[in-house]
């Protein structure tokens, strides 16, 4: 009898409780199989948004509808032509930030203007193209997530009117976040962070 002719007969007489555990057991295999993969691909969402994951969490209300919102961003990202800035649009970005620091002494609140200018102006060579700041917001965070923060907070720290309690610090502070951003979009770096804190101490 040949092996092939010998197996189908082996198969056809196993009891129909067998066949059923096995069916089972196949089934509970694809089942975690898929469990798996999708905990990869949370878990590297998470590695690559980092605090914005756990804020679309809680934005979102649940991690599902997070990670259906974070890969739209990347899918919406993937569809713009990013570039990095060459040497001489780097030099001359880092001399107009230079002017708008120099600015901050006479007049902060026409500094924070200007930097936030500076920002949009940078994200547009770098082929940035919306003008909303929730979707600039977005579109940053598929690659800069670490520095989304920082435009958050010189956001809000930029709102209040020049003549507010604390409004020149919150202002300064307004600048150096504004800093990060700049300098992330010349010279992406994982190492901002740090780089904040030691200028905000």
């Amino acid at each position: 009898m040949a092996l092939a002719e010998w197996y189908r007969l082996g198969l056809s007489s196993l009891p129909g409780w067998l066949w059923l555990t096995l069916a089972a057991g196949l089934l509970l295999s694809v089942v975690l199989i898929g469990a798996l993969v999708r905990r990869a691909r949370r878990a590297e969402l998470h590695r690559r948004f980092g605090a914005e994951y756990e804020r679309a969490v809680e934005e979102n209300g649940t991690e599902a509808a997070a990670v259906r919102e974070l890969r739209a961003r990347q899918r919406n990202v993937a569809q713009l032509e990013l570039r990095s800035l060459n040497g001489r649009q780097v030099s001359h970005v880092e001399r107009q930030w230079l002017k708008v620091q120099a600015s901050f002494i006479e007049n902060p609140l026409t500094a924070v203007r200007g930097a936030n200018i500076l920002i949009k102006t940078i994200m547009h060579e770098r082929g940035f193209r919306s003008e909303a700041f929730e979707q600039r917001l977005a579109d940053l965070s598929v690659d800069h997530a670490h520095v989304v923060a920082h435009y958050r907070a010189a956001r809000e720290l930029s709102e209040p009117g020049p003549d507010a309690p604390g409004a020149t610090e919150d202002m300064r502070l307004a600048m150096l976040h504004y800093g990060a951003i700049v300098e992330e979009l010349l010279h992406p770096t994982a190492q901002m962070a740090s780089a904040f804190r030691e200028a905000r101490a």
